[in-house]
């Protein structure tokens, strides 16, 4: 079972992605800031970050560049409803 880290200030959204998800097998654990799911990565690893660019404390790529230097083995997906086309580069 593939385990993975939703970061997704909006908790509707994440609480769909997390059913979503667990209806296909994944291991699911969500987190509503980068500061929460920081702590949440110490304590456990995962195989798959999947998250927001736009977050309360933080953006994406700090959880992209965190989590590529800490975890190295982890895949992470970056996620926006906006059209910004520069972070996606940066990405």
């Amino acid at each position: 079972m593939v385990s993975m880290l939703i970061v997704e200030d909006d908790v509707a959204f994440a609480t769909m992605l997390k059913t979503f998800f667990e209806k296909r097998d994944y291991k699911v654990d969500t987190s509503f800031s980068a500061a929460e799911a920081f702590k949440k990565m110490k304590a456990s690893p995962f195989e798959v970050i999947l998250t927001d660019v736009r977050l309360p404390d933080s953006d994406g790529l700090e959880v992209l560049l965190e989590v590529k230097s800490n975890y190295p083995t982890a895949q992470v997906i970056v996620m926006t409803n906006y059209a910004e086309i520069n972070m996606a580069v940066k990405a």
